[in-house]
């Protein structure tokens, strides 16, 4: 099943964040980050549905579902997404660095 994909506004500031961060310290780190993320994407689009909803959905009241993904370097980062199946579509609703702080329901409004 394919779905389309929608990179909401918070999630895009996460990935704009990440990349500027990472390419500060190593441009050729970022290339590799920004290479897993766009494999991650495609995956998601073509399988959306195989990650179960994660246990973030019953604390912030929405069915999240988590997705990590990761680098060369061995760093595992989350996209959280949720889909629409009426829409066929995915909502990339955050994508989170290694340590960040847990998700809370404000981080998804």
């Amino acid at each position: 099943m394919k779905y389309d994909v929608a990179i909401l506004r918070r999630a895009r500031e996460d990935i704009d964040g990440i990349l500027e961060w990472l390419t500060t310290r190593s441009p050729q780190g970022a290339r590799h980050w920004h290479d897993a993320y766009i494999s991650a994407y495609t995956e998601l689009r073509r399988s959306a549905d195989m990650f179960p909803p994660s246990p973030y959905s019953r604390r912030l009241g929405i069915r999240v579902r988590c997705f990590p993904f990761g680098t060369s370097q061995g760093n595992t980062y989350q996209i959280f997404y949720a889909i629409d199946e009426d829409m066929m579509q995915v909502r990339i609703l955050r994508v989170q660095s290694p340590g960040q702080r847990p998700l809370r329901r404000k981080d998804l409004l």
